[in-house]
């Protein structure tokens, strides 16, 4: 039977691009030259797409467009119409979504035309044994408690599991796994990247920045100079929801993909202006201290770590404005630090 033209995988990552490998092997056993186009939702051309999907080429007899993200598109419309159409024979479009709202009219367009193949997300023991399948496929055996822990350590997440264990076949050969091989080789057992970091700053979550943080190996300098940006960042998104900003307008002041623009404002969303602004504030007062020799780096990262990411501790820290100030009045000035902290490290 031929491989449909039309295809939209919705749900699980890793399932939807197991489907979708499966899916071009099909197409190019029936079409062994066919090209494989691939973009992201938040990225793709409509109008060039739309142009290409009509056009034959001249050097191959199939081709097959993937849309990945595809719940990222800025015009869901425009992307659902390709769904309703007849495409030129040996012409193939799929779209790949994590997650799509029942108003969705890329969905809407899918069920009707019966391309739709949804793969929702395994959950406790069903994404335990979704892993040890995944251990079997490589020749690894793992006692049930460490097949558990890689579960953990990979945040339960089958497309970031099926990753570590194909790390973990890589990294130790074809010998059998030491009992703390998920502990060396998992991703949580590597060095941790700076962007979880930001995320905690940016929502203001004390205890998981802080848990981060103390295992960051980053350069503070960096991280510190990344903080602030993000900071100042969060902030602007803040008051574009202040302003009832549309998204689209919104996500393009902030500059970026809409993926890291819808992360922002969510961040926004749980912060007020105020607290915000009294966070970059003392930002960048810390690195004025820094460039002054009066503060080290990593110093002023913990300390930027505690006033931005809890309440508690800002009048403590003495960074703060006045109570009740406004963003343009935090703004202006720092208040010196008279807090319990012991005062930081000079030289």
């Amino acid at each position: 039977m031929p491989e449909p033209q039309l295809a939209l995988f919705l749900g699980d990552p890793y399932r939807c691009e197991r489907a979708l490998a499966a899916r071009h092997s099909v197409i190019l056993e029936e079409f062994p030259d066919t090209e494989r186009h691939k973009t992201f939702g938040d990225e793709v051309d409509l109008a060039s797409l739309g142009i290409e999907l009509e056009s034959q080429s001249l050097f191959v007899a199939g081709r097959h467009f993937v849309v990945r993200h595809a719940e990222a598109a800025k015009d869901s419309k425009g992307l659902a119409s390709f769904f309703r159409r007849e495409l030129l024979p040996a012409t193939f479009l799929t779209a790949l979504a994590t997650e799509l709202k029942e108003s969705s009219p890329l969905l809407k367009s899918a069920r009707e035309k019966g391309c739709l193949v949804s793969f929702p997300e395994f959950k406790g023991k069903a994404l335990e044994r979704a892993a040890g399948e995944l251990l079997a496929e490589q020749g690894i055996s793992l006692a049930p408690a460490e097949g558990k822990r890689l579960v953990e350590r990979s945040g339960e997440d089958l497309l970031a599991i099926s990753q570590e264990v194909r790390k973990l076949r890589v990294a130790l050969g074809e010998g059998p796994l030491a009992e703390d091989a998920v502990d060396r080789f998992s991703f949580a057992g590597g060095e941790a990247s700076v962007y979880p970091l930001l995320d905690r700053l940016g929502e203001g979550n004390l205890r998981a920045a802080l848990a981060i943080l103390a295992e960051l190996r980053e350069d503070p300098s960096k991280t510190f100079a990344a903080a602030v940006r993000h900071l100042g960042r969060t902030l602007a998104a803040r008051l574009l929801l202040d302003e009832k900003t549309p998204f689209e307008g919104a996500a393009t002041i902030l500059g970026g993909p809409s993926w890291l623009a819808r992360r922002l404002f969510d961040q926004a969303g749980r912060r007020t202006s105020v607290e915000l602004a009294t966070a970059l504030d003392c930002a960048i007062g810390l690195d004025l201290d820094i460039k002054a020799g009066l503060i080290r780096p990593a110093d002023a990262l913990l300390e930027l770590v505690l006033v931005a990411s809890s309440p508690a501790t800002r009048p403590a820290l003495g960074c703060a404005g006045p109570a009740g100030s406004s963003p343009e009045e935090v703004g202006r000035g720092r208040t010196p630090r008279t807090g319990s902290l012991p005062r930081r490290s000079r030289g």
